[in-house]
């Protein structure tokens, strides 16, 4: 079931790379981080419900992690880093419940923010983000399934 966990953690990953802006402007550099501080088994024991053909079962996982977002750059980019934050809370903070839903997200809330001088003439702003994420591992299509055991077996041909 150790897999299951890896799969989770791409995927939000993949969730989280969707929901954050594609630009930020010329001498922005965007570096994201994401810690994960629990994963637990999603229903009973990870199980969540067979699936709908009744072929094999839906497992899940749920994570709670701390997503942070630096956004650095030197000082004469100023407003395209200050603009890079606001797209950023914006697309984190303010998606449609739906499309975070869809996406896995649970909960999403900033957890901080800052602003730091780097060496010489450059500027970092960073942005964290505490988060719920469910993950549900759809099952494989499986070939062949066993639908009826016969009660009775001929042993033999002449039966």
């Amino acid at each position: 079931m150790a897999f299951i966990n890896q799969e989770a953690i791409q995927e939000l990953n993949v969730a989280l790379e969707v929901l954050m802006p594609d630009e930020f402007g010329t001498g922005v550099d965007v570096i994201t981080t994401l810690s994960i501080d629990a994963i637990v088994p999603t229903g009973l024991g990870g199980f969540i419900e067979p699936n709908p053909d009744g072929s094999a079962y839906i497992h899940g996982r749920r994570i709670e992690a701390r997503y942070s977002v630096s956004l650095q750059g030197s000082q004469n980019r100023l407003p395209e880093l200050q603009a890079g934050v606001s797209a950023v809370t914006e697309a984190l903070l303010g998606a449609e419940p739906e499309i975070m839903h869809a996406n896995g997200i649970l909960k999403m809330a900033q957890a901080g923010s800052g602003f730091q001088s780097l060496s010489g003439n450059d500027r970092e702003f960073k942005l964290t983000f505490d988060l719920v994420y469910e993950y549900l591992q759809e099952p494989e299509d499986i070939e062949e399934v066993i639908e009826e055991i016969p009660v009775t077996l001929a042993l033999d041909d002449e039966a």
